[in-house]
């Protein structure tokens, strides 16, 4: 039995994340390098930022519609990063 509170419970994790858009070509971009992004059960969250900065990434990468490159992405501890998309809706709103 966990002694977490329920609301110190991780709800989404990002770990690690790396993803490059365009790899090996002149049009590459390196949108995340090492990313972590953990978000408790019952918080509020807003993802803010410039055009390009990776805030639709996020979500893609939530959803299934994007695959990392490298790390690892869970949902209630399960590890969802490499499922197919249509098994992410599981998990995972959109």
């Amino acid at each position: 039995m966990s002694t977490q509170h329920k609301s110190e419970e991780i709800l989404v994790e990002l770990k690690h994340i790396d993803k490059v858009f365009n790899q090996g070509t002149i049009s590459e971009v390196s949108l995340f390098h090492d990313f972590n992004l953990s978000i408790r059960k019952g918080s509020f969250v807003s993802v803010i930022g410039s055009n390009g900065s990776g805030k639709t990434t996020v979500l893609n990468l939530l959803c299934g519609s994007v695959t990392p490159d490298a790390g690892e992405i869970k949902v209630n501890g399960r590890e969802i990063s490499h499922l197919p998309e249509f098994q992410h809706s599981r998990f995972i709103g959109r």
